[in-house]
Order: structure tokens, then C-alpha cells, then sequence
């Protein structure tokens, strides 16, 4: 998530990159008055308030950004918080394909790079999502679930651009991929799957405690599953493995 700001954002941001909390709470809290009303805005001012030890103000930023907005970066600091914005549920979304892309995000964040078993997932991301193959535009959409949270999330088109070019790309580095993984994250939308529609595994998800929980959910829910197999070796020709 980008935010663009007056110079006192700017020196508050420079306050909490130094993990100076107090001072990044009391420039904002200097500017209250001035604070804009948007999500991603409100969404850092809860994470400064809190590490500042003001969980009071904290809470009331958060909520005031939850009020705008359902995304994961919002859900997650609000389980920090301890805190359960109301909202109703989202209708459910229009995409009758829905590529997990777990298993790649936490793969990029953890080491930056990409291994076979991700080639591939973004072989597949690139050629559906643009439309090189299959259905593409609303109709597919990558998104990743959040066990913590019971809900799956959808990245922002230009995130997954920004993604894919990294991954596409010739340099590598961990420094790099984190944070880029961070702000998809944060920025993603909740959705809900509408009955009938396909979530399609593409990573090694075995990985993932109480993932299996959720994919029986998502059953309940009348979504189609599917699980993508890289080596049939194993099945066909046991006796070589």
C-alpha cells in the first residue's frame, strides 16, 4: 500500500522506520485534525498508535479504516487489536475461478526467490490472467486464504502486476520481494466465493496448519476444488521412487 502525504507524514514515516514509535505517534497525533480519510492512512496510523503503547487511539483509527474498507492488512491488525469490526459479509464475487497463490507468497517473502513448483504457478498466472489462456478477466482472479481469519483475499490487479514483473525479472532478492509481498497483502480484499465457482490449489499447501479445515469450508460452501499434481511419477511407476 502507497500512501502520499503532506512532509509531516513523511517525517512521521521516518520516525517509525527508525522504530521510533513515540515520536511517529506524536507528529501524527500533532496533525490529527489533518489526517485524510483513507484506509491505507488510518491502517499505519493503528500500527504506530499501537506500537506506541496507545491501544485506545489505536483502535479508534482502525475502526475508522474498517469502515471503508475489508482488507486483510485491516483484518489482521484488527486480530493484533483484538478488536472485531462489524461489517457484513461481501456478496459473493462474480469469478468462477479462483487461483491460490499461498504457497508463492510465502515462498517470495521467505526467500525471495522462486523454485520450480512456483515457475509454474506463474506460468499459469501470467497466461490466465492475461488472458492467454483459459477465462480471464473478472471471470479468474488469483487470491490467498487467510486461516487466521477464515476468509480468503484478493490481491489488486496492479500488485499482481507488480508481482509477476518481479518474478519475471533478473534480480532476486529477498529485500526486495518482502516488502512487495507485504503491501499485496495488506491491500488484498476480502471476498466471498460464490457457490459454484472453482479454488484451484496451484502450491505445495500441505505446508499450512488447518488448511485443510478450510478447504472443507469452502465445500460447505458449494466451491469446486481442485488441487493442481506437479509429478505423477510417484503414482505411475512406484517402484522407481
Amino acid at each position: 500500500m502507497t500512501i502520499s502525504g503532506p512532509d509531516w507524514f513523511a517525517a512521521a514515516t521516518a520516525a517509525a522506520q527508525r522504530r521510533d514509535w513515540a515520536e511517529a505517534m506524536r507528529i501524527i497525533e500533532l496533525h490529527r485534525a489533518q489526517w485524510p480519510e483513507e484506509p491505507a492512512f488510518l491502517l499505519t496510523a493503528a500500527q504506530w498508535l499501537r506500537m506506541a503503547g496507545f491501544g485506545h487511539h489505536a483502535n479508534e483509527a482502525l475502526l475508522r479504516a474498517a469502515a471503508m474498507e475489508d482488507n486483510f492488512g485491516i483484518a489482521e491488525e484488527a486480530r493484533i487489536l483484538e478488536i472485531t469490526p462489524e461489517r457484513p459479509a461481501p456478496s459473493p464475487h462474480p469469478a468462477s475461478i479462483l487461483l491460490d497463490i499461498q504457497d508463492l507468497l510465502q515462498f517470495l517473502h521467505e526467500t525471495g526467490n522462486i523454485s520450480g513448483i512456483q515457475r509454474v504457478q506463474l506460468g499459469i498466472l501470467a497466461a490466465v490472467l492475461q488472458g492467454r489462456a483459459g477465462p480471464h478477466g473478472a471471470d479468474c482472479i488469483a487470491v490467498f486464504p487467510a486461516l487466521a481469519h477464515g476468509a480468503l483475499f484478493a490481491p489488486r490487479p496492479a500488485d499482481m502486476q507488480a508481482l509477476l514483473a518481479y518474478c519475471t525479472g533478473t534480480r532476486r532478492d529477498v529485500a526486495l520481494a518482502r516488502p512487495l509481498v507485504e503491501r499485496l497483502r495488506a491491500a488484498a480484499l476480502r471476498i466471498t466465493p460464490r457457490a459454484g465457482s472453482a479454488f484451484l490449489v496451484l502450491g505445495a499447501h500441505w505446508f499450512f496448519a488447518g488448511a485443510p479445515a478450510f478447504y472443507a469450508g469452502l465445500r460447505n460452501q458449494d466451491v469446486r476444488l481442485g488441487v493442481l499434481i506437479y509429478d505423477m511419477f510417484p503414482a505411475s511407476h512406484p517402484e522407481f521412487t
